[in-house]
């Protein structure tokens, strides 16, 4: 059990959330926009338990799931629908994600597929919500794509603190290399001077697609000169440990058809089928979860049903158990 979360707080360490930049909501064309195919149909109401449920279809939630389902079955509580269901090309597109960054209000009618945490009024009073995906893939699932991995000494202090060593960098690499499936830059698709030189150290045999883009800005290659004139250290990689020094970055996009590739897309839409059962119940929220002494028997939720004609949802509420947590 230790494994598949460990893997998957792991994972969601290198994905690069959205970041706060200052660009105004439809300062650019927004292209075939709710061009996302037709949802899955959401599972009925269990009557008989599982054996694991995950509450939080996310970046963490769905690679546990997805992993645990291989052995058990599984149900995952999602607040959110499935990204590509309302998002369409926006989710794909990543110089979109200006429109949902933390400077910028979602359109109102998209409100049900963000989370906004206002933040707390700082500079000259001003105040930047923080936007979180709520659907499947979690915030990934339209963040700026880069894929980053955390430090040798931020891995080390997560150890420290927790007194257990076995979360330090050099103990978890193999976590993160199992989760990965790297392809090499396309260097008949980029100019010569922004193919850049790749970590022969990456591997991996993972589900999730990492590589570089198929194009890149002519103003980064000149960037690329100026940091190599001011003499900022160059690293092949940010996958590596080290954040420090410039350094092409790496996107989970896969390689075959450009398309974003996540939590969702890796570890449930494009994976093998499960050997036991996963469901994924969207549009729901944990309420409650019940508890025998410290065991978890089951979860609460209230769901939302939509109403294919467009009126008012209905809501239902019901309880998901578990045999083990």
């Amino acid at each position: 059990m230790r494994s598949h979360l460990q893997s998957a707080v792991l994972f969601s360490l290198c994905l690069s959330p959205a970041v706060a930049t200052p660009y105004i909501y439809h300062r650019r064309p927004v292209l075939q926009e709710y061009l996302g195919p037709e949802a899955d149909e959401n599972p009925p109401q269990p009557t008989e338990p599982y054996d694991y449920v995950v509450v939080g279809g996310g970046v963490t939630g769905l690679i546990a799931a997805g992993r645990l389902a291989e052995h058990y079955n599984v149900a995952v509580v999602e607040r959110g629908g499935y990204y590509e269901e309302r998002t369409g090309n926006l989710s794909q597109v990543p110089g979109y994600t200006e429109l949902f960054d933390n400077s910028n209000t979602p359109p109102r009618d998209d409100v049900e597929h963000w989370w906004e945490i206002p933040g707390t009024p700082e500079t000259n009073n001003r105040a930047l919500n923080f936007t979180g995906g709520k659907m499947t893939g979690g915030s990934h699932a339209f963040s700026y794509f880069g894929y980053l991995r955390p430090t040798y000494g931020a891995m080390q202090k997560w150890a420290d603190e927790v007194g257990d060593q076995s979360w330090t960098y050099p103990n978890t690499e193999e976590y993160f290399d199992k989760s990965i499936k790297f392809t090499p830059p396309n260097s008949t698709t980029r100019l010569a001077n922004a193919t850049p030189e790749y970590d022969p150290s990456l591997k991996g045999t993972g589900p999730l697609e990492i590589t570089y883009p198929r194009w890149v800005h002519p103003f980064s290659t000149w960037l690329a000169k100026a940091f190599d004139a001011l003499g900022v250290k160059h690293t092949l990689s940010y996958a590596n440990g080290e954040l420090l020094g410039s350094s092409w970055i790496l996107d989970t996009i896969n390689s075959t058809d450009g398309t974003r590739s996540t939590s969702w897309t890796a570890y449930v839409k494009n994976a093998p089928p499960p050997k036991k059962k996963l469901d994924i119940f969207t549009y729901t929220l944990a309420e409650k979860i019940q508890f025998d002494g410290t065991k978890a028997t089951g979860v609460v939720v209230t769901r939302e049903i939509p109403n294919k004609s467009g009126g008012p949802r209905s809501i239902e509420q019901f309880t998901i158990e578990t045999k083990n947590e």
